[in-house]
């Protein structure tokens, strides 16, 4: 499931996108930070321009998967904001 959202969420849909996330952002809630670590790294890849190897010119899709992604992390932090403030998952966060 963890795979088949990652690869909906990179068709950079921005309406599709946007319920992904509301779903990724639910595993995270129900299961906690351990049960999907790599979430939060994928997520802050797609907003760093270095990682997306953009050399000169961020283009329009570029930018919609930074915009989703940023969105992502948004509602994963309102709704998990709980879990951010467990010690036991310090170190997935960090």
């Amino acid at each position: 499931m963890k795979n088949q959202l990652v690869q909906v969420f990179e068709a950079n849909d921005m309406k599709t996108a946007k319920t992904v996330s509301q779903v990724m952002s639910t595993v995270m809630l129900r299961g906690g930070f351990n049960i999907w670590p790599e979430l939060l790294s994928f997520l802050t890849k797609n907003i760093d321009v270095a990682s997306l190897g953009v050399d000169e010119e961020i283009n329009a899709q570029i930018l919609e998967k930074m915009a989703i992604s940023i969105h992502t992390i948004a509602i994963i932090v309102e709704d998990c904001s709980k879990l951010f403030e467990d010690n036991k998952f310090r170190n997935v966060i960090s």
